[in-house]
């Protein structure tokens, strides 16, 4: 689905709201540079302008979901986002609150367009 949006619409980046790492995992696999795991000035800025975006130390949604938070049961932000990694909790400490979302800005790759 990601891959037929990318062909459709032809964007250059991708942004989204997220707390779970097999969403960052797929990005990862269309982009060069994914904002907050690589530092990236520019997708730093970009982030900032979503939305209720708000910065402490990485860019944040915070109260994006309800008081219980999105999921029920295991908390995809207790998961790493690399294989024996720390939890996105861990990285992200703001994700401690299931309220709060990371903003998440990718460069895509110029071979997937």
């Amino acid at each position: 689905m990601l891959s037929n949006s990318i062909q459709e619409f032809n964007p250059t980046h991708l942004a989204t709201y997220t707390r779970n790492p097999a969403v960052l995992k797929m990005i990862a696999g269309v982009s060069e540079s994914i904002y907050p795991i690589h530092k990236d000035d520019e997708l730093r800025e970009l982030a900032l302008e979503m939305p209720y975006a708000s910065d402490h130390g990485a860019v944040y949604h915070t109260g994006r979901y309800p008081e219980e938070g999105l999921f029920r049961g295991i908390d995809p932000a207790d998961s790493p986002y690399e294989t024996k990694g720390a939890s996105l909790k861990e990285s992200f400490p703001l994700l401690i609150c299931a309220r709060n979302a990371l903003v998440v800005v990718s460069r895509l790759r110029k071979d997937v367009a």
